[in-house]
């Protein structure tokens, strides 16, 4: 074995697995999943699914502006003004007081979260008519 292999302190320990792209993975599946619910109308199971984009995009969202988490932040009290609660079995249940607002509401949480995506780098890749070198 060399010296590399046991982290010696002139080498960079790197991961063989690129965490970038299973994070491009695993949003791709979330946003699978938000495309079904949104179509069938499912507006909380919608809702939670976005909840899931925001976990896997806030760390790198935050690095680049804390306006960020202060927009999301404001969707989610929107959204929640959507809600009210009715006394039920399970204790306190949602139920949906505005479908208009929350689904609007969400349609552009989700559009604001793929932005953020794209700033992150983790979005789509377009083309820079200036540069030479594209992928």
């Amino acid at each position: 074995m060399s010296a590399d292999s046991y982290g010696d302190d002139k080498t960079v320990d790197t991961s063989k697995y690129n965490e970038g792209l299973l994070q491009i993975q695993r949003l791709h599946e979330i946003y699978l999943r938000c495309q079904t619910l949104s179509v069938k109308d499912e507006l909380t199971g919608w809702n939670f699914e976005l909840q899931g984009v925001w976990r896997e995009l806030s760390r790198d969202a935050n690095k680049l502006d804390i306006v960020h988490k202060l927009k999301i932040q404001l969707f989610d009290k929107h959204i929640l003004s959507c809600f009210g609660y009715i006394k039920g079995i399970a204790e306190n249940e949602f139920s949906i007081t505005d479908r208009k607002k929350l689904r609007h509401l969400l349609m552009e949480k989700e559009i604001y979260l793929r932005e953020i995506q794209d700033m992150c780098g983790k979005g789509g890749s377009y083309k820079d008519e200036s540069s030479e070198d594209f992928e």
